[in-house]
């Protein structure tokens, strides 16, 4: 896609997609769409949860997550990981 700016065009190219991307936006447009129903805290019950994917190519695999747990999932699985590193 092209746009003209004065006397300049402009070529949009497309953005590639990764599957992080295609998954997030299979859960977008699906809770827009009604398709699915965004969940609670799956920990603490908290109403401002986000989709978490486990595995990105199972994109409407998610565990709904606040942003609290979210973070505390991310550091914690950085942190086993990192030890699973350690040990190999």
């Amino acid at each position: 896609m092209s746009k003209a700016i004065g006397y300049q065009t402009v070529v949009y190219e497309p953005v590639p997609t990764t599957p992080e991307s295609a998954a997030h936006r299979a859960i977008n447009e699906a809770v827009r769409s009604g398709g699915m129903v965004q969940q609670l805290c799956e920990i603490c019950g908290a109403g401002r949860a986000v989709a978490h994917h486990d595995d990105y190519m199972k994109p409407y695999d998610v565990r709904w997550l606040c942003l609290t747990h979210h973070r505390l999932h991310h550091e914690y699985m950085k942190k086993y990981n990192d030890y699973i590193e350690k040990q190999q």
